[in-house]
């Protein structure tokens, strides 16, 4: 172990020389405080970033999914039939509040619109996710820094597909950085009511898609480190702790009470994911001491799946590998195959940011760093076929929030002037329209089209809504794809 020390001192004599050479300080000064005059450029931010999630919508992505269609049966139930809104819907580990957000959507545009309806609820969503982070960065950058690294995610391709999508996971996003958001000021303040909204704020995001249950518990565990550093008596991490709670449990109560009515239905998707399980396709049973037939990633051992699964998700959430980014059966329906989730500037970028925030900028970034770190173990290590987006979707917001803190620590260079920062600006505008240019690339392509099968064409769409509000009326059990009712409906209806 001799060779440790070397290896240490080599490091500190980087660190040093980076800190020395860019002229940068502890990054203890705080950042400007909050003005009015901000929400101009951000207005002006969020047009075009609205834009880019309406145009061509019923177009681009270029069919409809079989979960968007189950989730579409799902919205035409509340719409004509009634469902209880803490009902088990979607694949029967969703809130059916959920449905009922969607719904409202398309009872706005009409049914003839649904699968635009359900898409744009998911950009509103998506849009209120780029805000919440604007203000999130706001506690710990400067303004136009903040700005930027918050119109990089809102143009992020991956990012762009799940909003242009009928997902709820941008929306589970918005609501959990919105409650780090919240707790933090309720902190800074000293004011239990804002605990209270931060409390709120988390429950939606428990409400929303599974991913959401990292965000309390990345919360109550800020609290207790801040409790352990010392940065906060106990006696006021217990206040905070206790209304954070009280508000989310009573708000998710109702939901607590319909899981336990049905939880062998609610768990079911987590345990056909769950890497253990025996309904985890099989292959992954070796960790219970049995072998199939079928191997897992070519794996039949219990420690070299292990292995797999530890090393795929740290390669795709923390150095953003872009040999496993289309890994998976359904990633390639998140992100382009053999892709890292982020442009390689922006990838360059992220590196930068964990150099600032280890070595230089040493911001407050407790929360959102221990909710990517029970992503990776308790959504992606653990559960079938790593990296996933759509479990781990709040790896982009992370990636943005350190890119935005190494933008704050360039801007403030001495020696940029007014000259660099308009390169800077110039030089994020150019990676945001390559990264618009490229989803929609992608999201026309044979790939993705043929990544998002089971699927349907949109113009089939009126013709499935007609037979499934049927069924709702008639008491028929509902319409799926591989049904034989629907096959025969594709057969038999009229030529356009």
């Amino acid at each position: 172990m001799e060779y440790i020390g070397p290896i240490r001192s080599r490091l500190y004599r980087a660190a040093s020389w980076f800190r020395h050479a860019l002229q940068w300080g502890s990054g203890s000064e705080r950042p400007s405080a909050f003005s009015w005059p901000e929400l101009i450029p951000l207005l002006g931010l969020l047009i075009p970033l609205a834009f880019i999630r309406l145009w061509i919508l019923e177009d681009v992505p270029s069919n409809v999914t079989g979960d968007e269609v189950e989730y579409l049966n799902d919205v035409l139930r509340v719409l004509h039939k009634g469902m209880g809104l803490f009902a088990l819907a979607g694949d029967r580990s969703q809130p059916a509040i959920n449905f009922y957000y969607m719904a409202g959507f398309v009872k706005l545009l009409g049914e003839d619109n649904a699968i635009v309806a359900m898409r744009l609820s998911s950009g509103v969503m998506s849009l209120a996710a780029v805000v919440v982070l604007y203000f999130y960065l706001r506690l710990k950058a400067e303004p136009w820094p903040s700005l930027l690294a918050t119109g990089l995610l809102g143009t992020n391709f991956v990012f762009l597909n799940f909003s242009r999508g009928s997902w709820m996971n941008a929306g589970t996003i918005a609501f959990g950085i919105l409650s780090f958001l919240l707790l933090e000021l309720a902190l800074s303040r000293r004011r239990l009511w804002l605990s209270g909204a931060a409390g709120l704020a988390s429950a939606g995001a428990v409400y929303g898609y599974a991913a959401g249950r990292v965000f309390p518990l990345a919360s109550l565990a800020y609290l207790g480190y801040l409790w352990l550093r010392r940065r906060l008596q106990w006696r006021t991490a217990l206040a905070h702790g206790l209304v954070f709670n009280a508000v989310l449990l009573l708000v998710f109560l109702p939901q607590l009470v319909a899981i336990s009515q049905s939880f062998e239905q609610y768990t079911l998707r987590a345990r056909s994911t769950f890497i253990g399980d025996e309904q985890s396709r099989g292959y992954a049973n070796v960790l219970l001491g049995k072998k199939f037939e079928e191997p897992y990633y070519g794996e039949t051992d219990m420690k070299d799946i292990l292995w797999h699964q530890v090393t795929f998700s740290i390669r795709g959430f923390v150095f953003l590998d872009p040999a496993v980014g289309g890994e998976g059966r359904e990633n390639a329906r998140y992100g382009p195959i053999d892709e890292a989730p982020v442009d390689v500037v922006t990838r360059i970028l992220f590196f930068l940011g964990m150099a600032t925030v280890l070595f230089v900028h040493r911001r407050d970034i407790v929360q959102p760093t221990i909710a990517l770190l029970g992503t990776i173990v308790g959504l992606e290590i653990i559960t079938t076929l790593p990296p996933s987006y759509a479990r781990g979707l709040f790896l982009l917001p992370f990636v943005y929030l350190l890119v935005g803190l190494f933008l704050d620590k360039a801007w403030a260079l001495p020696w940029i002037g007014r000259v660099g920062r308009a390169i800077i600006v110039v030089g994020v505008t150019l990676v945001a329209i390559w990264n618009v240019h490229h989803y929609f690339d992608w999201g026309r392509s044979d790939e993705l089209a043929g990544a998002r099968w089971p699927s349907i064409q949109y113009e089939e769409v009126p013709l499935w809504v007609e037979t499934e509000t049927q069924n709702l009326k008639e008491g028929k059990p509902d319409l799926h794809i591989h049904t034989e009712q629907w096959q025969n409906l594709i057969k038999n209806r009229p030529a356009q």
